[in-house]
C-alpha cells in the first residue's frame, strides 16, 4: 500500500457513512443479544445450532468493520519497519 491508500483507509473510516454502519451493527447486535438473554430467562429452548448461526454471523460483521482500522494499523506497522 502507498500513501494514497493510506490516505483511503483514514477516509472511510472516519467518514460519516462508515460510523453510521457501526453503529447500526451494535445496535443490531445488541438486539439480538437482548433477546437471546430474555429467551434465555423464560427458559425456552435455545439450540446450539441457533447459537453458533448467530455467533458467526456476528464475528464475521464484526471483522468485516474492523477492517479499515485493522489495514490502516499493518500500514502504519509496515512504513514504521521501513524507516
Amino acid at each position: 500500500m502507498n500513501a494514497a491508500d493510506k490516505q483511503l483507509l483514514v477516509s472511510l473510516s472516519q467518514h460519516e457513512g462508515w460510523h453510521l454502519l457501526t453503529a447500526t451493527f451494535r445496535q443490531a447486535h445488541e438486539r439480538q443479544f437482548l433477546d437471546l438473554a430474555k429467551k434465555l430467562m423464560r427458559g425456552d429452548d435455545v439450540s446450539p445450532l441457533e447459537l453458533a448461526e448467530k455467533r458467526g454471523y456476528y464475528m464475521g460483521i464484526a471483522e468485516m468493520l474492523a477492517g479499515p482500522d485493522r489495514a490502516l494499523r499493518s500500514l502504519l506497522e509496515k512504513m514504521n519497519a521501513t524507516e
